[in-house]
């Protein structure tokens, strides 16, 4: 879900200068900062760049999409228009790259025709800066100042829908909780067969509230009564995701399947799994699921759906494996490499 992502985000990014903070190291926290949004739209669009020049060179070979793939049922998503030439196909890859996916001044949603799951990629960069300057406004305020600040932020980015910074701040302020359980030895909940019980309970919470319908939730048993308070659906994604989110950085039962080791590699390469499965969907999967539906019938639709799944997720692992070593990886290192190069004054 997009939403945890945000939240998961917000933590990340959040953590090590707020320690900074907590230790009164500025010298440190300025050097910290500066990096962090150095590197930022490094980290994001060296990748997808990469990844939606791929889909260019496909377009212009013709192997971009399945040819059935617009008489699927379900959602069309936005595809690129094949051009007379090379150089308009180009240039319209180069206006979607710098026009809309790396444009931080427009908060308009795009179709993003070269790959349309990207539409996250320019929101985590405006809130990713947003977050930054958050945390440097408030760096050296007092412990609580900052709690409720952030509090009134976060409120203030609701009542304005901009969920997504209030993602961002909330996972800001469990980084900070987190770190002062851990400076004090204080558990909320003692009791260990207690704790998994309510980390549980509320984790069942988080993920009902993260179910919420996009359409027709005034329809669907079980969230009528949500949807007569609000029937915008980000609304209840963002509470499930900070419940998610909190009740797995407290429970250390939750936390076992996310440390182990093939969850570790997993989360390296995330990024590049995200950046990948659209195309490769595009080009493979949808076929595949045409091919089976198409030998087994339509009484079959959901056995078709699960039996394409398992052949083509390994295809996704594999690729996104592929692009994690050959260029996500490298991105990263390229930007700290720049960032090490092109620092002038050393703290």
């Amino acid at each position: 879900m997009v939403s945890i992502f945000f939240v998961m985000s917000g933590y990340a990014l959040a953590y090590k200068p707020l320690t900074l903070i907590r230790q009164g190291l500025w010298a440190d926290l300025l050097d910290n900062m500066s990096s962090a949004i150095f590197r930022r739209g490094m980290r994001l669009f060296l990748p997808t760049t990469i990844s939606t020049l791929i889909v260019l060179l496909t377009v212009c070979l013709g192997i971009d999409d399945f040819p059935g793939y617009r008489n699927l049922p379900g959602f069309i998503e936005a595809r690129p228009k094949h051009l007379q030439s090379i150089i308009e196909q180009f240039t319209d890859w180069a206006d979607f790259v710098t026009l809309e996916l790396m444009n931080p001044w427009s908060w308009r949603v795009f179709d993003y025709r070269y790959d349309s799951h990207l539409w996250t990629i320019p929101i985590e960069f405006r809130a990713s800066m947003i977050l930054f300057l958050v945390i440097i406004g408030l760096a050296r305020t007092r412990t609580t100042v900052r709690f409720a600040l952030a509090a009134a932020s976060f409120v203030y980015c609701m009542w304005c829908q901009k969920w997504e910074v209030a993602l961002f701040i909330a996972g800001m302020c469990m980084a900070e909780m987190q770190q002062i359980q851990l400076e004090r030895g204080v558990l909320l909940i003692r009791q260990a067969w207690l704790a998994t019980f309510i980390w549980s309970t509320v984790i069942i919470c988080g993920l009902f509230l993260l179910s919420f319908p996009i359409r027709h939730s005034s329809d669907t048993p079980g969230f009528m009564v949500l949807s007569m308070v609000t029937s915008h659906y980000w609304n209840w994604h963002t509470y499930g995701a900070i419940l998610v989110v909190w009740s797995a950085s407290n429970c250390g039962f939750l936390q076992k399947p996310f440390t182990t080791p093939f969850a570790g590699y997993l989360g390296r390469i995330s990024y590049a799994m995200y950046l990948v499965h659209g195309p490769v969907l595009h080009s493979v999967g949808y076929g595949v699921v045409s091919t089976i539906w198409g030998h087994w019938g339509p009484e079959h639709h959901q056995l078709g759906l699960v039996t394409s799944f398992v052949l083509i997720a390994p295809v996704v692992f594999w690729v996104a494996d592929i692009f994690w070593r050959t260029v996500d990886d490298p991105s990263m290192r390229i930007a700290k490499y720049l960032y090490l190069k092109l620092t002038t004054y050393k703290l």
